[in-house]
């Protein structure tokens, strides 16, 4: 490629404008021959979501980490984050690996790449399951994330009571009333639930 001549955007924007296998197969000769990853994302920012869902998953087919694709789409702000996530998921990127990057990151950060994990059908409980490992800032945050694009606090305490340890739905909870809801509003969401799960958020409650 550096013996075209040619300048790496204009050589992404002709791929881009041949088809996605072109462009998937610009960008691996790219990343092969050791030039600048940095440079590649930057043009994919400007060139749109395709761009960057192909780079994503270009690079982590290509070998790199979810900690290493993100650290450079990252210098530059994170502008884009939910396409190049999608293109990553596609290339077979681990949601632990993904969750453990995205919670150590401010609630906006959550916020987009949690919405893009739930569209492409990761469920609340899984996204809480990854989250338990960590602090209980990450957690309440991956919670407001959740309020913040949609999700009830039905849902989040379903997600939270079936996980298989009793302390995660504990955790849960008690992140919910750290964001400012009562037990009454946690019994009726439980309430609504019903069945086994009403018994144990009852007695998750009394000890809150």
């Amino acid at each position: 490629l550096q013996a075209l001549g040619r300048d790496l955007r204009q050589v992404l924007n002709w791929a881009l404008s041949k088809s996605e296998s072109v462009l998937r197969a610009v960008i691996s000769a790219i990343e092969g021959a050791g030039m600048v990853i940095a440079d590649v994302i930057a043009w994919a920012k400007a060139a749109g979501d395709l761009a960057l869902q192909i780079v994503g998953e270009v690079l982590m087919r290509a070998g790199h980490t979810v900690e290493y694709i993100l650290l450079w789409v990252e210098k530059d702000g994170l502008t884009g984050i939910k396409a190049i996530v999608r293109g990553m998921l596609k290339a077979g990127a681990k949601l632990a690996d993904l969750v453990a990057w995205t919670i150590k990151r401010g609630l906006q950060v959550i916020k987009d790449v949690a919405s893009e994990l739930l569209s492409l059908g990761v469920t609340l409980a899984q996204l809480i399951a990854e989250t338990m490992l960590y602090t209980e800032s990450g957690l309440k945050n991956l919670i407001q994330a959740f309020k913040e694009i949609g999700k009830s606090v039905k849902d989040i305490v379903e997600a939270g009571l079936i996980q298989p340890a009793v302390d995660a739905g504990r955790r849960v909870l008690a992140a919910l009333r750290d964001l400012g809801h009562t037990a009454v509003e946690i019994m009726n969401a439980a309430l609504d639930i019903g069945g086994s799960l009403l018994a144990l958020a009852f007695t998750l409650i009394l000890e809150l």
